[in-house]
């Protein structure tokens, strides 16, 4: 201090003192509740990461189920699918064998026609009266019409040459439903 000046002069131009302790503890609490806003908002940057994935994990369970219910339909109906097919070959098989069998059935029935014809015409028609013969006449031209109406006959399609050609088709469809439905089982195997 020189001569002059007083004290309290050189109190005012000296450096003013550091801040009080109280403002210390101001930016401390500042600075732990900067922390702590940091700290939370972390946390719920956590939680909404957590919920996130658990999200998308529900969500992929979801597609998962989803096409576990796609696949369990699909098996379903590929099972219906041949099982029907199954039963229609079964159907047509039956069918297919009527036809044969009603085939074989008029077949028997022409042989039969036609060996009694043959022999009535081995038999002679010496000495026997004109009735006789036009009667034995009258029975071969109702075989011979009976014999063609059994090969074919187109009006009621009953004939043996329309019960081949219907029995042949039943077979085409049958093999067609065996195939199929050997098509669904292996579908429904893999």
């Amino acid at each position: 201090m020189s001569g002059g000046e007083s004290e309290a002069a050189a109190r005012d131009r000296a450096p003013s003192p550091a801040p009080a302790p109280a403002a210390d503890h101001g930016d401390h609490r500042r600075l732990h509740t900067g922390l702590a806003i940091e700290l939370l908002e972390g946390t719920l940057e956590v939680h909404e990461a957590h919920e996130h994935i658990e999200k998308a994990h529900h969500q992929n369970n979801k597609r998962a189920a989803i096409l576990i219910v796609g696949l369990a339909a699909a098996l379903a109906i590929t099972e219906m699918a041949g099982k029907e097919a199954q039963f229609a070959s079964i159907a047509h098989n039956i069918n297919t064998s009527d036809t044969y069998a009603f085939y074989q059935a008029k077949t028997i029935r022409s042989t039969t026609l036609q060996a009694a014809l043959q022999s009535a015409e081995l038999l002679p028609n010496d000495g026997q009266p004109e009735t006789l013969a036009a009667s034995r006449e009258k029975q071969r031209d109702a075989w011979k019409k009976e014999i063609e109406r059994l090969d074919t006959d187109p009006a009621h399609k009953e004939g043996r040459k329309e019960l081949l050609e219907k029995a042949k088709a039943l077979e085409e469809i049958r093999d067609h439903e065996i195939h199929a439905y050997h098509d669904y089982e292996y579908a429904a195997a893999a």
